[in-house]
């Protein structure tokens, strides 16, 4: 009889002085509720509330899963706040710490996190929100304040040497101040937001236009830059290390300086209602390109509002790494499209969003989706059945991983054709079929024995999140356990239920259910 297991010497092939006697090797086994994979899982995925139930299984599974529940605390919910020797007690666990009153932050204020990198707080006091700076200056990495600004608040803020993200919200000062702020951060963050309360004085001369525009965020050095007339501060700081960058409204020329001082400029997204008085931003980068300054770094490039087709083949054509375009709230058309698919990008472009743009047609929209091979990312508003009965050509963009695409009223016989066209897409891992009218259920007019359309979508195993809002069918338990089956990647589902149908999915799904 041959035995199936590791091979170990006989005691009788040993040399005298080696010998052991026969069975005395153990075998070392592992149980999989000790398996570090399982408890990463358990503690990722489950609520906290469960993770402090599975607090009880074993020693093992308290001194795993402990820094699960104590990573992050809220003050949200005032009724379940922990006691505060149990929070001194595992203090050093504690990752992320969000107040949102003062009443927290002076029992807070008390204890010392010494692992503590994210910090986010939400009232008015400055003094407490000094404090509490003050104490994690060593450990932070981001830090969220909304309240007045100080001087102090300030210097606290810059202690923070390891620090790499501020958002500061209802920020009180004038542009003196603002361009402080600016030049002594810049330098060393990833990413800077200031959301500014524009302050007016009599012995302010210098303070910000208190008009609703007069709002900035600023998110840079190598993220986000967003301002909104805040144009004085480009005069007296270096913005040569940010890549992205976003308008919303105020200064069209303003914001165009603004561009000519970003050489490593990535990412651009200009928001701006085109005034025919003046020059529309279009036009002014088709004239920065024709002098050929700059802007060949652009990859991506964002003109809501602010789009001509008389600028769109020359900007389209002098940009040779772009692959993203944003194009949403405008007067993008079906001409505009012509111009797209005869050019060179129309072959590598791989985002493309054209949401709410009145002038586009349901067909062209069914052309794009036949014509543009590369995609990845499509945003649209609406295909109807018409259009697919006039054009039958199947989607080419197999390597599309986001949809956003509305389905106007369709019969039963297209809704076959919508849904062999969506499972040919493999790789979807985002798909938003919002007020879609499809039978997106399983069990029609109560009987199981019948599929509709979500049926056919089982090829899509790389589905990640799922939203469709259905007025007249709710999901039921059903179409709860076929998408636990088909597909097992889903963290995301917006869906209409019936009451009383939650629970299949908890704890497996991070649900949200309309």
């Amino acid at each position: 009889m041959t035995l199936i297991g590791p091979q170990v010497d006989s005691p009788c092939s040993l040399p005298q002085n080696q010998k052991t006697a026969p069975y005395t090797t153990k075998r070392q086994r592992c149980s999989p509720l000790e398996l570090p994979e399982i408890l990463v899982m358990l503690g990722r995925h489950l609520p906290r509330d469960i993770v402090v139930v599975c607090l009880r299984v074993c020693h093992m599974w308290h001194q795993a899963l402990l820094p699960w529940v104590w990573s992050s605390i809220k003050s949200r919910d005032t009724e379940n706040l922990p006691q505060l020797s149990a929070l001194e007690t595992h203090a050093p666990l504690v990752r992320e710490l969000y107040i949102r009153n003062s009443h927290c932050a002076s029992l807070w204020g008390t204890v010392h996190f010494a692992g503590l990198t994210v910090l986010s707080i939400s009232f008015p006091g400055s003094e407490k929100t000094v404090d509490l700076i003050q104490q994690h200056q060593s450990t932070l990495l981001f830090l969220s304040v909304s309240c007045f600004y100080s001087p102090e608040l300030l210097e606290a803020i810059l202690g923070c040497q390891r620090l790499e993200k501020l958002h500061f919200f209802k920020a009180c000062i004038n542009v003196s101040e603002w361009i402080v702020i600016y030049e002594r951060l810049l330098h060393r963050l990833k990413v800077l937001t200031l959301s500014v309360s524009p302050r007016s004085t009599p012995n302010d001369p210098e303070s910000l236009d208190d008009s609703e525009n007069a709002v900035g965020r600023l998110n840079c050095s190598s993220t986000v830059a967003m301002l909104q007339n805040l144009s004085l501060v480009w005069e007296s700081a270096s913005v040569g290390k940010i890549q992205d960058l976003t308008f919303r409204g105020g200064d069209i020329q303003a914001h165009f300086e603004m561009i000519r001082k970003c050489p490593d400029l990535v990412r651009l997204s200009w928001c701006c209602p085109v005034d025919t008085t003046t020059r529309s931003p279009m036009h002014l980068l088709v004239q920065e390109l024709q002098y050929g300054t700059g802007l060949d770094q652009l990859e991506s490039l964002g003109l809501q509002q602010a789009f001509s087709n008389a600028y769109f083949t020359i900007l389209i054509d002098r940009l040779p790494k772009l692959s993203a375009l944003d194009l949403s709230c405008s007067s993008f058309d079906r001409q505009s499209w012509q111009l797209l698919k005869g050019s060179a990008l129309s072959k590598r472009l791989k985002s493309l969003n054209l949401m709410k743009c009145p002038e586009l047609s349901g067909s062209t929209l069914q052309d794009i989706m036949c014509s543009l091979v590369g995609l990845v990312t499509f945003k649209a508003e609406l295909i109807s059945e018409t259009d697919l009965e006039n054009d039958k050509r199947n989607w080419v963009c197999s390597g599309l991983k986001e949809l956003r695409i509305c389905f106007a009223p369709v019969k039963k016989p297209y809704e076959d054709v919508i849904a062999l066209r969506l499972a040919q897409l493999t790789n979807l891992e985002v798909l938003d079929l919002d007020y879609s009218r499809l039978s997106l259920y399983l069990s029609i007019d109560g009987r199981e024995n019948e599929f509709g359309v979500l049926d056919r979508l089982r090829t899509l195993r790389s589905m990640k999140s799922f939203r469709v809002l259905l007025s007249s069918v709710a999901w039921n338990n059903i179409e709860f356990e076929w998408v636990l089956e088909h597909w097992p990647k889903l963290r995301n589902l917006y869906v209409p239920v019936c009451g009383g149908n939650l629970g299949i999915l908890a704890g497996q799904v991070d649900h949200h259910y309309y």
